[in-house]
């Protein structure tokens, strides 16, 4: 078991633990480049990709964000994103 992900998946799971709530930030790093997204706590399994700082906290308007959407949360962790 890799503690880190574990460590990951309970975090996105709680968005209480989310300092930045409705919004969790996450990584990763795809053909050495390193890519953002961010989590909303009412769709913990689909990142957007874009950066905290500009993503909408209104869920209605956060969904029509580009982004992937996965069938769990440890798709999500198994493709390489991290919170960060």
């Amino acid at each position: 078991m890799d503690i880190n992900k574990e460590v990951d998946r309970i975090f996105i799971k709680v968005p209480s633990m989310w300092p930045r709530f409705p919004l969790l930030p996450v990584k990763r790093y795809k053909n050495k480049k390193q890519e953002l997204g961010v989590i909303h706590c009412k769709c913990d399994t689909s990142v957007k990709t874009t950066n905290l700082y500009i993503a909408p906290s209104d869920f209605d308007e956060f969904q029509q964000l580009e982004g992937i959407d996965y069938q769990s949360v440890d798709e999500l962790l198994d493709d390489g994103w991290i919170v960060d």
